[in-house]
Formats: C-alpha cells, structure tokens, sequence
C-alpha cells in the first residue's frame, strides 16, 4: 500500500492559512495601536550590502558606547565592572555538594 501524502498533509493549507490570516491580524492591530500613540510604523526589506552596512554602523556604535566608558573608567567617572568568579552561590551554598556529583 502506497500514499502519496501524508495523512496529516490535507489539514497543512488550511492551517497555515489561518496562521497567515492570524499573524497577519496582529501585525494590524500592532500597527494601529502604535499609530495611535503617534509612533511612525514603516517596513523596509534590506538587501545584503545594506544589512552588512546596518551591522557594521551597529558595531561601530556598540564600539563607541565601550571605549567612552573605558575612557571613564580611567578618568575616575566611572566604576569598572566587577564579576565575581565564584565557585559556590552565596544564596545556595551547599546546593553543589548535594545536587552536582562530577562529571
């Protein structure tokens, strides 16, 4: 015995469809809830060399926003950012000796 489709396959249309129709809808009521709060709503589709411009203008930005606060640090405006390496959680400390048995 043969199928050509899977069982299931007759109900994919419709299904996505009424996906489609849904997310569809809420992008609607998403973007008039946003006209209503006077906030501008465009879509655009980026080609490849405008996205590789986008990343590298994000970058270059994320860049900025580090070494301005390196250079803050170092003027004594700021405080460096301290993590903690350690071993055991203050909050649980017997939590590794109960529960973590090696590897």
């Amino acid at each position: 015995m043969t199928f050509t489709n899977s069982p299931a396959a007759s109900a994919r249309p419709v299904k996505t469809g009424s996906q489609r129709r849904w997310k569809l809808a809420m992008q609607s009521a998403r973007q008039q809830a946003l006209a209503e709060k006077g906030v501008r709503v465009s879509l655009a589709v980026r080609t490849g060399q405008q996205k590789k411009h986008w990343v590298a203008e994000a970058t270059e930005r994320r860049l900025d926003r580090y070494f301005d606060f390196e250079d803050a640090v170092k003027a004594g405006r700021q405080k460096p950012c301290v993590t903690l390496n350690r071993t055991v959680n203050p909050a649980y400390p017997d939590w590794a000796e109960k529960h973590y048995h090696g590897d």
